[in-house]
């Protein structure tokens, strides 16, 4: 049987990855963040895996676009994600 993804608050996504619960909100409207909503009306829902695809870094270190470059601290929040620290 396949396991269960593991949904993390907007709260727990947010201190995990050390930004504000409204940016990650911001994040999750612009698509940039997986989410589901439970229920019509209920609370959204990040799976883990969506916030550890998020915090993949991208082909390369370098990236032209500043927000996207990997570093240590992106680093460390995948991991933990991860369950590797």
């Amino acid at each position: 049987m396949p396991a269960v993804a593991e949904l993390l608050t907007v709260a727990e996504v947010a201190q995990r990855i050390r930004q504000s619960e409204d940016t990650i909100r911001r994040k999750i409207a612009a698509g940039e963040l997986e989410a589901v909503r439970l229920g019509e009306h209920g609370p959204l829902r990040v799976p883990e895996e969506a916030l550890a695809a998020h915090l993949r870094p991208t082909s390369s270190a370098a990236h032209p676009d500043p927000s996207l470059r990997a570093d240590h601290r992106v680093c460390a929040a995948l991991d933990a994600v991860e369950g590797k620290r």
